[in-house]
């Protein structure tokens, strides 16, 4: 949220559409979002000359029902040769978990699992630490753990 509302002015950056909670059907309560992502001054240049600008927006929708969440990114321009979607679930363990969305074993070989160390700095650049952000040393002060 802190990086979207950075990135926001002059017509570029993040529009929010829809911020509001959901409740599913099956039970799963969350918070929906719909943000427009518009990048024309986050390409170069030449980029801007080539592609048409419709190209350069990005629609996220997101469903994030913690410890479930669900991200689609669109492009209106590109229509369905354009889609990503990410599905996430925390897990109380270290990431030990196969196959944590069920998937069935044709679709589960495709998969390639990657590791996230969220406290490692090793790929920060010093410039870049901004320590009130670090997750190795946040404590909550509502929870009081960290």
């Amino acid at each position: 949220a802190e990086a979207s509302k950075n990135e926001t002015g002059g017509g570029d950056g993040v529009e929010v559409l829809k911020n509001e909670p959901y409740e599913k059907e099956d039970g799963e309560k969350g918070q929906y979002t719909h943000k427009i992502y518009r990048l024309q001054s986050k390409v170069p240049s030449f980029v801007r000359l080539l592609a048409p600008s419709s190209a350069l927006i990005i629609h996220e929708k997101a469903w994030n029902a913690y410890p479930y969440c669900r991200t689609v990114l669109t492009n209106e321009y590109m229509k369905d040769n354009f889609l990503i979607m990410i599905e996430t679930w925390h897990k109380p363990d270290l990431g030990e978990q196969e196959n944590v969305h069920n998937l069935d074993s044709e679709r589960w070989k495709q998969v390639e699992v990657i590791h996230i160390d969220i406290a490692d700095r090793s790929q920060v650049d010093t410039k870049d630490y901004k320590p009130d952000e670090d997750p190795a040393t946040f404590k909550s002060q509502k929870t009081g753990r960290g």
